[in-house]
């Protein structure tokens, strides 16, 4: 039986991670060297270790293994984009550097990037679409609670908006009330 408790979490969110990474790297990889990377092989390996070892522990600091999995929107997609932006900055620098050897190329840093980027955003979005699909559909049968949202700008705007993409949190707006007459 499986015990599901933070540390299985984070396990599994660095093993997913993981795997988008070296997954994304290895594609920005082979479109660099068209297909054929062979020669180059040695880089490659230099660059996952490279890859993870700063990318990992950004995403760390970033909070993306402290938030729960299926609770994602634009601001952990923010954040992901800002780490993966570091981390391959950093992966320039190295490169830069000095230490061109045993950086991968700048070529595959750039679509790294905007592989690794995608991917993770992608892991994010399936928990949380997985979540709200599972949940609406298996969920326990109760009633939706009736709701009244004070604030009929932007922001109540928003809100309602938000409740009524989420069928699954089973809340209904019956009136939306606001100080500003016009509105």
């Amino acid at each position: 039986m499986l015990v599901w408790n933070k540390v299985s979490r984070i396990l599994l969110l660095q093993l997913l991670y993981s795997a988008v990474l070296v997954g994304s790297f290895y594609l920005a990889f082979q479109l660099r060297f068209e297909f054929y990377p062979a020669p180059y092989m040695s880089r490659f390996k230099l660059g996952i270790l490279l890859s993870l070892g700063i990318t990992l522990p950004l995403l760390w600091l970033f909070g993306q293994f402290r938030s729960l999995l299926s609770y994602f929107g634009l601001p952990d997609a923010i954040r992901i984009g800002w780490a993966t932006l570091i981390a391959n900055l950093a992966m320039v620098g190295v490169w830069y550097g000095g230490w061109a050897e045993i950086s991968p190329p700048r070529g595959t840093i750039l679509m790294n990037f905007i592989f690794s980027t995608v991917g993770l955003v992608g892991v994010r979005l399936t928990f949380r679409l997985a979540r709200e699909r599972f949940y609406s559909e298996r969920g326990p049968a109760r009633r939706a609670r009736r709701l009244a949202v004070y604030g009929a700008g932007t922001s109540g705007a928003a809100l309602v908006e938000e409740l009524l993409a989420r069928p699954n949190l089973r809340m209904q707006v019956c009136a939306m009330f606001d100080d500003d007459e016009r509105k």
